[in-house]
């Protein structure tokens, strides 16, 4: 009987450490999305602000 209470905690903890996983790769993924998201905006309005002081 302890076992099987053993083995199904353990399988919780796998579970709770592959979803920690994934949410990781998740906020990474968004983050990297975000700063190429600024690094665009950047790069447009340096490029309008070239293009209105000629």
């Amino acid at each position: 009987g302890d076992m099987i209470e053993v083995y199904k905690w353990f399988k919780g903890i796998n579970k709770g450490k592959l979803l920690l996983k994934i949410i990781i790769i998740i906020i990474i993924i968004i983050i990297i999305i975000i700063i190429i998201i600024i690094i665009i905006i950047i790069t447009i309005i340096i490029i309008i602000i070239i293009i209105r002081s000629k």
